[in-house]
């Protein structure tokens, strides 16, 4: 056994599947004959979570058995600057993210006016079928994707024609898979030789399958799981009397061994992630909630081809005075049912149904589609009057500020009305990035913005235009000229300063890069510090230095330190884009530079510590380095508050407390108050 990897439950509870060593790495050996990486040369971004058993044998296992380069996103917003950095050839992804990529190549060609030179060239790159001349002539948007994207891997849900033909005249092949997270996954794969636009693919080497009578797709082979942990009934019931794997999807083979596949056997809703939500766990939390006598989940997709969670509430007669189901308590329901479920499964919108009853088979089974075909039959009938969208929006602003759904409002004041603080913002526009596929400049956040006004910035996707990290003051001849000439600075500064170090040793031993949290009195602080760590830290050592103070206040000489001081600009002010700056040294974290930045936010005016920005605590949580508390004493006797140039000469005390290392678990607020103590403590 390699791993119990929980799936979610058709009956409300999860089930765990038991993997082994035999099962993945059978299908990573017969992969690596369909989908095949270039050793040490193709970058893979990776956008799907480990989580998936998919993204954790084609996302990770593979392409490290080619020792190839896989780039992580915590967004899809992120993902073109990620792409473009870092010329991305491969991805494996769901078919929402193929759509999402689409409209965007879409949304730009609209608002340049080209859309019918772009139809005509996609009609005309069909018809030559020749990739070479496809890549000709979409140079341009490649050109977006970083210019060497060639491969996208797809799977987790069925990939439409018309998309998947779209992207293979664009010049990229994509290559559509099958399978489920007890076969470890594959069971069925496009590859470069074997491609049949609409299928999955031919069945891997190592895999049988069969169709049984009536469409069932059956499956054998070493990598077909052992079972479900503690659950003998659920596993018993997943196989055959013969020993195959009834996978619930029903399938066709055609005369050449590709697989078609024809949908669920049951009926899941299939998440924009490529999860797979099944509206029994969503039906199971509902009917727990006091006036609920039933209800059925349902997937409706919108227009813009994302799947809308929709749960049909059958309710008491008691609910309301006047036997009628009243919207405030409805809200209520749903509203409790969320807090219950996880993020793709939340529910977006719901109706009461007007009858007695749903229809119900023999069985007493709700007819879901019934259901669903009445909700679309009749959208301006009583279903739909009664019908209350949950602006997903409004849902998440929820989740972070933990006012009550009802209480918000389209007119309510996004900063003002919710008290969202810096921290909050940085988590909104993530939030964002991550539920709506779209990137947001943290700026547009005013204090009288309301959510009607968020919703309206959202939608209009536009890009947005991100200050860059500049990459010359890490160059290695800057590098060399920084080394060269800090030595006769710090030798010319013994005129002013008299520096004595304690707490050395909390520093030796520690795996590098560090994060300093410095208290912050004086311009002379930085200074100080890049004298006081030894060189293995200081030969890559960075400053965040506020962008008000550096590069507004003193850009003239901004460049200047940018050389001998290795500094980027880190917005720090309410209306700046906050994020900005924790990418920024997120980026350099990444690339082994030590990282000095000071809590407080802004210097002191009488010396004494200042509480410490809730930021703080998020660098130490998601940063993943050791976080050194220092305490500078005296610097502000030489060069005073606000002051440029030193005015007298005098003793500076650096004390180094003890490294700081807070795991994932550890709340941003608890971090904060735990890192303010330790430099109280000094």
């Amino acid at each position: 056994l390699v791993e119990i990897l929980y799936t979610s439950g058709t009956t409300g509870d999860p089930k765990g599947v038991l993997l082994t060593h035999k099962n993945i790495s059978s299908n990573l050996q017969a992969l690596s004959g369909v989908l095949s990486f270039s050793s040490g040369k193709d970058r893979l971004l990776s956008i799907l979570p480990l989580t998936h058993i998919f993204e954790q044998t084609i996302g990770f296992f593979l392409p490290i058995s080619y020792a190839s380069h896989v780039i992580y996103s915590h967004s899809y917003a992120a993902m073109l600057d990620l792409m473009q950095e870092y010329k991305i050839t491969k991805i494996i992804a769901v078919p929402e993210f193929l759509k999402l990529l689409l409209s965007k190549i879409k949304a730009k060609v609209l608002k340049k006016g080209l859309q019918n030179s772009f139809y005509k060239l996609l009609t005309l790159s069909s018809t030559l079928n020749n990739k070479f001349i496809s890549r000709l002539l979409f140079y341009p948007i490649l050109r977006l994707f970083g210019g060497k994207l060639k491969l996208i891997g797809c799977g987790g849900a069925l990939l439409e024609p018309e998309l998947e033909r779209d992207w293979i005249a664009l010049g990229i092949d994509v290559l559509q898979g099958y399978g489920l997270t007890e076969t470890s996954p594959v069971i069925a794969n496009n590859n470069m030789k074997d491609h049949k636009l609409g299928s999955v693919g031919k069945i891997l080497d190592n895999v049988e399958i069969k169709i049984a009578d009536d469409g069932e797709i059956l499956v054998k082979g070493p990598s077909v799981f052992t079972g479900y942990f503690n659950n003998a009934q659920k596993t018993a019931e997943s196989f055959s009397d013969d020993g195959w794997f009834k996978t619930g999807d029903m399938g066709e083979l055609d005369e050449d061994g590709f697989l078609f596949l024809k949908g669920r056997k049951k009926y899941i809703i299939l998440g924009p992630g490529g999860q797979n939500v099944f509206p029994e766990d969503i039906e199971s939390e509902v009917n727990k909630i006091d006036g609920v006598k039933d209800c059925c989940a349902i997937g409706i997709e919108l227009s813009s081809g994302m799947i809308q969670i929709h749960v049909v509430l059958l309710l008491v007669a008691q609910l309301g005075s006047d036997n009628s189901y009243k919207d405030h308590n409805v809200e209520k329901i749903i509203e409790a049912a969320n807090q219950n479920l996880a993020s793709y499964q939340r529910i977006a919108a719901w109706s009461v149904w007007p009858e007695d009853d749903f229809p119900r088979s023999a069985t007493k089974k709700v007819q879901k589609e019934k259901v669903l075909k009445y909700l679309l039959e009749t959208k301006e009938d009583a279903v739909y009057s009664s019908r209350k969208e949950t602006n997903h929006l409004v849902v998440i602003l929820s989740q972070i500020t933990g006012i009550p759904i009802v209480q918000i409002r389209d007119n309510t004041k996004v900063i003002k009305d919710l008290s969202l603080d810096s921290l909050m913002r940085v988590e909104l526009v993530l939030r964002i990035e991550q539920d709506f596929g779209v990137a947001i400049d943290e700026t547009l956040l005013k204090p009288e913005t309301t959510v009607n006004q968020l919703q309206k910035i959202i939608d209009k996707k536009e890009p947005v235009k991100k200050l860059k990290l500049k990459k010359w003051p890490r160059y290695l001849l800057t590098q060399g000229i920084r080394l060269l000439f800090q030595p006769l600075f710090f030798l010319l500064s013994r005129i002013f300063i008299k520096l004595k170090i304690e707490g050395l040793d909390n520093l030796k031993d520690l795996d590098l890069p560090l994060i300093f949290m410095p208290n912050h009195i004086s311009y002379l602080d930085s200074f100080v510090m890049a004298m006081a760590v030894p060189f293995r830290i200081r030969k890559k050592l960075t400053f965040a230095a506020a962008k008000d103070v550096l590069y507004e206040e003193y850009k003239h000489i901004s460049w200047m330190i940018e050389l001998f001081f290795n500094v980027f600009s880190f917005p720090r002010k309410e209306g700046e884009n906050i994020r900005l700056g924790l990418e920024h040294m997120g980026k350099l974290l990444d690339k082994s530079f030590s990282v000095v930045v000071f809590p407080e936010g802004q210097m002191s005016v009488d010396g004494r510590l200042q509480k410490l920005k809730r930021g703080t605590g998020l660098i130490a949580v998601e940063m993943d380095s050791w976080v050194i508390p220092v305490k500078i004493i005296g610097t502000s006797n030489i060069v005073p508050y606000c002051k440029l140039l030193p005015r007298r000469r005098g003793e500076v005390i650096i004390k180094f407390g003890k490294p700081i290392k807070l795991n994932r678990s550890v709340k941003y607020d608890s971090a904060t108050v735990q890192l303010e103590q330790s430099l109280r403590n000094l």
